[in-house]
């Protein structure tokens, strides 16, 4: 006779909770320490030079994306005061609406600066530049229908704000998040294509492989990217019985994403004033510390 251990469905919840906390706290962590170890890059290729659009938009997104982190994490584990359950109910509701439209914030923010990549590598290309357009208004329009309108409870077993989705519910949020992986993956298959035309032009002599093309335009960065808005996506799919899971992955997709494309811009601009805006000038050389260490010859500079 064997014996099975039934876990309490309260304690299972709890353990739930307690694990989408530390997904939470490891990628709003992930952002903050990124952020302390690049800020010596930052002062010295973005806070001393001349400030063009990339820079701004730099310090938009970085700084933005860091205000908006921090209540998120004292909403994890401090429960406002409420009167009477219905009003902690819609505090905790609310605020979590909040927090997905500031993810959303960001995340728009990031495409923008990705169009604009694309956009100098294929150069200034306008047929790119509108069909990147089309489709990031498209992906906006397809998230926007499908996150309006949904609903959800709390969870009240422990201190902090924790969404209980239904099945539907779940599945729709998974559709918002799919299109921005649509968009992700767009890009990078873009930037690798890129890489491939790049190094068929410059000969079977050439000595510059096609892996040191696609890590200098930042296809590392957007793969990974691209990855990890895939596991949030699979958190909405692989339900459990207690529902907390789906969505445990959102902050931290959206602070890799952040992560990525700070790292991408910081690059650039060390070797090129002008950031995502510039193609990359001869002798140009890029470097991801502390992985990163290559040299790539280029023909072709567009000044903005």
């Amino acid at each position: 006779m064997s014996d099975v251990i039934r876990m309490d469905p309260i304690e299972s919840e709890a353990r739930e909770i307690y694990f989408q906390n530390y997904l939470h706290i490891c990628g709003i962590t992930f952002l903050f320490w990124d952020h302390i170890l690049t800020l010596g890059t930052e002062i010295r290729f973005l806070w001393n030079r001349r400030k063009f659009v990339s820079a701004y938009s730099f310090f938009i997104i970085r700084y933005f994306a860091v205000a908006s982190n921090i209540p998120g994490v004292i909403f994890l584990v401090v429960s406002i005061p409420p009167k009477s359950f219905v009003v902690v109910n819609h505090s905790c509701l609310l605020w979590t609406f909040l927090y997905a439209v500031v993810i959303l914030m960001v995340q728009w923010l990031v495409c923008v600066i990705m169009i604009l990549r694309m956009y100098a590598l294929y150069g200034r290309s306008k047929r790119v530049l509108g069909v990147l357009v089309v489709l990031g208004a498209i992906c906006t329009g397809v998230a926007v229908w499908n996150a309006q309108g949904q609903h959800g409870t709390t969870i009240t077993i422990l201190p902090g704000c924790h969404p209980h989705f239904s099945t539907a519910t779940s599945y729709h949020l998974a559709a918002a998040w799919a299109t921005l992986f649509v968009f992700d993956t767009v890009i990078f298959g873009m930037t690798i294509y890129n890489g491939w035309c790049a190094r068929r032009c410059l000969g079977p002599r050439s000595t510059v492989s096609f892996q040191t093309i696609i890590v200098r335009d930042g296809a590392l960065y957007f793969g990974v990217m691209v990855l990890a808005n895939l596991a949030n996506i699979l958190t909405f799919i692989a339900r459990t019985n207690t529902s907390v899971l789906p969505g445990s992955l959102a902050t931290f997709a959206s602070c890799i994403s952040i992560t990525m494309m700070m790292r991408l811009m910081l690059n650039l601009h060390e070797h090129a004033e002008r950031g995502v805006l510039d193609m990359h000038p001869e002798n140009l050389e890029m470097r991801s510390e502390p992985i990163f260490h290559v040299n790539i010859h280029r023909t072709s500079y567009v000044e903005y």
